[in-house]
């Protein structure tokens, strides 16, 4: 009997630690849980995507392009590629990377170009 006390004694004793260390790691994850106020506790990192320069001016000025040939406001076709071209590239060189961004400034600029005629061409491709 002694031996088997000492064993229910050794179990209790187990069992507190094991009551402390779940005691312990609830009040750490309740204190996270406050401190990240939930699901923005989970921190998940998406990998940038990679896209060449080249590719994200092919596809902000082939947005640019239907948008304005859709709308009939493309007007001379060789003059409008230059123009969307020259436009994009420009704010690519400011920083900008995002296509909808890009192809958005360039539209607006050769609608500014279109209706100021020639005049003001180039104020129109520096303001976009």
């Amino acid at each position: 009997m002694g031996k088997g006390a000492v064993q229910t004694r050794g179990c209790a004793a187990a069992d507190s630690r094991v009551a402390e260390a779940v005691q312990l790691s609830l009040s750490v994850m309740r204190a996270a849980k406050r401190r990240c106020h939930g699901t923005r506790a989970v921190l998940v990192r998406f990998l940038p995507m990679t896209i060449s320069l080249s590719q994200l001016l092919e596809e902000s000025f082939q947005i640019a392009w239907e948008y304005l040939e859709r709308t009939g406001e493309l007007g001379d076709g060789a003059a409008a590629s230059r123009f969307l071209s020259d436009v994009i590239e420009t704010i690519i060189r400011r920083g900008q990377r995002s296509r909808l961004a890009l192809s958005n400034r360039a539209i607006s600029a050769y609608q500014r170009f279109r209706s100021a005629g020639d005049v003001g061409s180039e104020r129109a491709r520096s303001s976009a």
